[in-house]
């Protein structure tokens, strides 16, 4: 399945280093582009980046957040993936932002997306999974990070993402040993040990 994946920052610097617009300009570019991709029969996932804090303004309202998630349920988009950009988000919040956007639609895809930059990526993937969030986004090794950020951590570890719902009896037709082979192999090209466990 081809899917088009767009966002907007919930915070305003952040937006402006990312993308040189405003959180509201960038969002009146992203509805038009969203409702042409629906229109077209694509699959449109959109995305609140910096929603749960900021590396430059630090704690970032839910309400920031909540209006352009409402501005893309307005639009039709029922694919919204929320980004911790900073990795900033702790576990409570995040039970509180997805709980939030279930009561605003309780039939939205919700995506998530850590970085590991404080260490509670995967305490932040466990919640969001009991509050109703279906989709995970990992990277090997835990490699990524926003160069726009103040403190750019990798997002959390695909290995380890697995292998805890694995863990927890869940996830069992997912081949673990192929993402830890590929995680290897990443440290002997950079020559630095990843922080997968």
């Amino acid at each position: 399945m081809d899917m088009f994946c767009m966002g907007v920052s919930a915070s305003e610097t952040h937006s402006r280093k990312n993308t040189r617009m405003s959180v509201e300009e960038a969002l009146q570019r992203i509805i038009p582009m969203a409702k042409t991709a629906m229109q077209e029969g694509k699959t449109v996932q959109a995305s609140v980046q910096s929603a749960f804090g900021c590396g430059y303004e630090g704690f970032v309202p839910p309400d920031k957040v909540l209006h352009i998630v409402e501005a893309y349920l307005d639009a039709g988009i029922k694919n919204i993936s929320l980004a911790d950009t900073a990795g900033h988000a702790n576990p409570e919040q995040v039970e509180r932002l997805f709980r939030s956007i279930f009561d605003l639609d309780e039939t939205v895809d919700c995506t998530c997306h850590f970085h590991n930059t404080y260490g509670m990526a995967l305490a932040n993937c466990y919640v969001a999974m009991k509050t109703g969030v279906s989709s995970f986004e990992a990277s090997f090794g835990g490699l990524g990070g926003c160069p726009y950020t103040a403190v750019a951590g990798g997002n959390v570890c695909t290995e380890d993402l697995v292998h805890m719902f694995q863990r927890m009896g869940k996830r069992k037709d997912i081949a673990l040993e192929p993402f830890m082979e590929i995680a290897k192999e990443a440290e002997s090209l950079f020559g630095r040990e990843l922080p997968g466990m």
